[in-house]
């Protein structure tokens, strides 16, 4: 967790950790995530490459 919410990063950890419960728990969709979140694809892939 404290790797994909860095130092300097853009989002929160309190962010992250709601982004990854809605991805494992509540079965979302990323592109609702990135939107619900307000923040660009781009912002996505640059946290979570590959």
């Amino acid at each position: 967790m404290s790797q994909a919410a860095a130092l300097r990063a853009k989002l929160s950890r309190a962010a992250v950790r709601w982004a990854l419960t809605g991805v494992v728990v509540h079965q979302l969709t990323v592109a609702h995530i990135v939107q619900a979140l307000g923040v660009s694809w781009k912002s996505r892939q640059h946290r979570c490459p590959g």
